[in-house]
């Protein structure tokens, strides 16, 4: 659990140290949406033998890019294209999740690039492709596999600037080998 921790720590870290690199390069005349998002965090398995075999708090990270609008008005609605990945392993099992999908990404508030203060909260939904891969040691004797299914989440969030963000999220997704990969995520965010 300590090296998922610093893995944690060093992607704030990096994501950090990138958005202030942006900020310099793009200074504060950028008036476009950002269109890529990196996230990186912590995923919470709800099933317990997926905590067994993966570990209460395992890597959570993900890849969004959000299609760009094309009418004049900027809207509260953005659909976006999403990877995102969760696992980990203990015990001498492991469950990982492999995930592509579509997501629309909603606010209340219209979004206003320019603006570098003030929280704007956001929720949404997504569903995909979800690749399982699980070696389950719980039972006897151990059992492995990999299952293409669908599934699906719903996630909130709140942009703190107009680059960085923080984000929870519960996955859905079927279960494989009496391992259910579902669970709550927490995630901070760049947006570029």
């Amino acid at each position: 659990m300590k090296r998922i921790f610093a893995h944690i720590i060093a992607g704030c870290v990096l994501m950090t140290l990138a958005g202030a690199a942006h900020a310099q390069v793009v200074g504060q005349s950028n008036q476009n949406q950002s269109q890529f998002s990196v996230k990186v965090g912590g995923f919470f398995p709800t099933n317990a033998s997926a905590s067994d075999n993966s570990g209460s708090t395992v890597l959570s990270a993900g890849l969004d890019y959000a299609i760009p609008s094309t009418g004049q008005n900027s809207t509260t609605s953005l659909p976006s294209l999403y990877f995102d990945y969760d696992g980990g392993s203990r015990n001498g099992g492991h469950v990982d999740t492999y995930g592509v999908g579509v997501a629309v990404r909603s606010s209340s508030v219209p979004s206003n690039p320019a603006s570098k203060a003030g929280l704007q909260p956001y929720f949404g939904l997504g569903v995909g492709y979800y690749d399982v891969q699980v070696k389950n040691t719980h039972v006897a004797p151990s059992v492995s596999g990999t299952k293409a299914t669908f599934g699906g989440k719903v996630f909130v969030g709140v942009n703190l600037t107009s680059s960085f963000f923080v984000e929870a999220n519960y996955q859905l997704i079927s279960s494989e080998k009496s391992v259910n990969p579902s669970g709550f995520g927490a995630q901070v965010g760049l947006r570029f």
